[in-house]
């Protein structure tokens, strides 16, 4: 099983760090702002409307 295997281990373990870093920073830069700024505008949407 190649898994155990410590060089491979070592490489799927930084490769799988570097992904979560990249997603995380993905979401916390592009897609989340977009989110809440959409919830805002709903919720003035809301409020203006009653």
């Amino acid at each position: 099983m190649p898994q155990l295997t410590p060089f491979f281990f070592l490489n799927q373990l930084s490769i799988s760090f570097l992904g979560l870093f990249l997603l995380v920073i993905l979401l916390s830069k592009l897609f989340l702002p977009q989110v809440h700024l959409l919830q805002l505008i709903r919720i003035y949407i809301t409020k203006l409307s009653k």
